[in-house]
């Protein structure tokens, strides 16, 4: 090959493919690789172009099994051509790979056809692709586990998506409502009018569908209450495209509901007849509700009593350990039970014995407490309290024990007996060693504890209160196994992602719905020369890196809003100055708008992009040239087409004068 030092290829040198960040390799008519250049020999896994100048492609195995042979062949006749994502297998090492493949044939000095292959290996981009899809599917797949039922509609409500749970809830195959029926053809026909304006109102605001209840009727005739949740869909003008979101079948939940109510309006006749005295306080410490028994006790009607602050009934010392109790309440979250303390009255001072816990709206927000309190001034608090207890928790399915200040068992519900194998034991029982030492801490201090216990296999939460003479301890304790186990597993599988997420060699940033970055793995470092300690807390909008950071906050923010957006390049600078080029990629990783989070990729192209940029230079010159030598190559033709053409005229002329 001619100009071997210099040129390759006409127009190529061999300094330039020796430079490429890529592989290139060339291969001659005969299909024997002919050149191979450094990034190649990499991808390869070889340590010197010995081992493969000479080699024939088009018998290798390798490229057989990859499919390979029938494109160099095309190429070599003149065709080019480009492949994506072929797997392939080495020949030595067996290692599996994704390359992308592009063919150009050219002619060498001698006219024939050589064909230059570019290679870029693509598995890390293949398998990040692969491992979104497994956690697309895994998605899917839970929501099928929940019986929870994922669709999708457009801008009318026509059903372009229907997950197989439909059949589950309505009756339907996904294939009997995908673009057959609009969503409010589901609806019941009694409130199917007032449903459908609410929804489109919705559709209009762009709003999301936030735990939306329907009444649809199923494919038997039932009728079945979803509760729905979903998002808009909308374009780059924001323009509602349509929505997407899920549906739950809450048939069961809103009955019970409607049966609650109606039971709360049977209980109000036995709140105002029960002789304990009932109260309802808000976070301000007024009375809300109280029940007849109490505005008796104080002997003023309820009215006067409801919206009024305690401390207008009360002396200021008693008022304040009221309110101090109550505030420790709603601060935990968690109910305070037996509290002996005295009560003023119309009758004098009594002693009360008063549970309190915390009150909630119906999204679990704490409003206030509610308090229960009995008269037990003529009674012996000891016994009157077990009496309480005894009937408080005789049908508890979690343990309840008393035991006194030497640890022996002195009331243990069915539950309880469970807990200690009740039966068991000829002697009196004594409390495990675990449960009594937490007791007797909380029996040396005189406050309520709450401790956390594994026994008999079991994990249990206890919540420990002494009595108020701390001759006794009572323990109330909820098996929080699966609960324990629940977590174990989420830490498990933070720390398989956190592995996963700092060996990626792919730039990863870890967003919010705020462009803050969370999270960077050590690849960012590596890019662009920034810590993960430097990047936590930062704003994108702010970030040094970004430009243009207009473009790239559209993008994010549309991610955010569930589009599905296709890899764009963006260009970036690196903490030295220096001008980068990537690919981004950014998938959701949580659904819900006001807590998404997003995994934002960058694959630096940089050198990448300015290699094909060279290369495409070179290809048209070579084009050019090749015009021009075609162009030259037939005025030669035309000119001896001439030359003959005036030689057969002299002949015949000549043949003329003969005559």
């Amino acid at each position: 090959m001619a100009g071997k030092d210099k040129y390759l290829i006409k127009g190529i040198t061999k300094d330039i493919l020796d430079r490429l960040p890529f592989g290139a390799y060339i291969l001659n008519k005969k299909g024997t690789i002919i050149y191979f250049n450094p990034a190649m020999l990499r991808m390869a896994g070889s340590k010197s172009e010995k081992h493969v100048i000479g080699l024939n492609a088009l018998k290798m195995p390798s490229y057989k099994k990859a499919g390979l042979t029938p494109y160099f062949k095309k190429g070599l006749r003149g065709t080019a051509f480009k492949l994506e994502a072929v797997k392939y297998i080495s020949y030595t090492g067996k290692k599996t790979t994704y390359r992308n493949y592009q063919g150009i044939p050219l002619k060498n000095e001698k006219g024939s056809i050589e064909m230059l292959l570019l290679v870029e290996d693509v598995t890390e981009l293949q398998q990040a692709q692969a491992n979104l899809q497994k956690s697309e599917e895994r998605f899917k797949q839970m929501a099928e586990i929940a019986k929870e039922w994922i669709w999708e509609v457009d801008s009318k409500g026509l059903y372009t998506y229907s997950s197989p749970v439909v059949k589950d809830i309505l009756g339907y195959k996904p294939e009997e409502v995908v673009n057959k029926k609009y969503f409010y053809d589901l609806f019941e026909p009694k409130c199917k009018a007032r449903l459908k304006k609410a929804s489109f109102q919705i559709f209009k605001a762009k709003k999301e569908f936030n735990e939306f209840i329907n009444e649809n009727r199923a494919k038997d005739g039932k009728t079945v209450i979803l509760k729905t949740n979903g998002i808009p869909v909308l374009d780059s003008k924001g323009r509602l495209l349509g929505y997407k979101g899920l549906d739950k079948d809450v048939t069961d939940f809103v009955l019970a509901e409607k049966k609650l109510e109606e039971q709360q309006k049977e209980q109000q006749v036995i709140f105002d007849s029960l002789p304990a005295w009932v109260f309802y306080k808000d976070k301000k410490n007024n009375f809300v509700r109280v029940n007849k028994a109490l505005a008796d006790v104080m002997g003023m009607p309820r009215e006067k009593l409801e919206g009024q602050p305690l401390s207008k009934f009360y002396p200021k010392k008693q008022a304040e350990a009221y309110w101090k109790d109550d505030k420790e309440v709603m601060a935990s979250g968690r109910p305070k039970r037996n509290i002996i303390e005295p009560m003023d009255s119309p009758e004098g001072t009594l002693w009360v014995k008063t549970d309190k816990i915390p009150y909630r709206n119906e999204e679990g927000n704490i409003m206030g407490i509610i308090g229960f309190a009995l008269d037990i001034t003529e009674q012996k608090e000891a016994e009157e309290e077990l009496a309480y207890l005894a009937t408080f928790a005789s049908s508890n399915p979690n343990p309840l024990m008393r035991f006194d200040n030497k640890g022996k068992l002195v009331y243990a519900n069915e539950a309880g007996k469970t807990f200690l194998s009740w039966g068991k034991h000829s002697e009196a029982i004594i409390a495990p060693t675990d449960v009594w030492k937490a007791s007797r801490s909380v029996l040396k201090k005189g406050k309520k504890e709450i401790a956390y216990i594994d026994f008999n296999h079991k994990a249990y939460e206890f919540v420990i209160v002494p009595n108020a003479e701390r001759t006794h301890v009572t323990l109330y304790g909820t098996d929080i196994s699966k609960l324990k186990q629940a977590a174990e597993k989420a830490k498990e599988e933070e720390s398989r992602y956190r592995t996963i997420f700092d060996s990626s060699p792919v730039a990863m940033f870890l967003l919010d719905d705020k462009w803050n970055v969370i999270d960077a793995n050590k690849s960012v470092n590596k890019m662009l020369g920034y810590g993960s300690e430097e990047l936590r807390g930062m704003n994108l909008r702010n970030a040094k890196f970004m430009s243009p950071k207009a473009r790239a906050e559209q993008i994010f923010k549309r991610r955010v809003k569930g589009e599905m957006i296709e890899p764009y390049e963006i260009e970036l600078i690196t903490k030295t100055g220096q001008n980068k080029t990537a690919m981004v990629y950014g998938t959701l990783l949580k659904e819900n708008h006001e807590n998404a989070e997003i995994l934002i990729m960058l694959m630096d192209v940089t050198e990448r992009n300015k290699a094909e940029k060279e290369i495409q230079k070179r290809v048209k010159e070579l084009e050019t040239f090749k015009e021009f030598a075609v162009g030259r190559e037939l005025k030669m033709i035309e000119l001896k087409k001439r030359i003959k053409e005036v030689e057969e005229k002299l002949k015949q002329e000549k043949k003329e004068e003969k005559k």
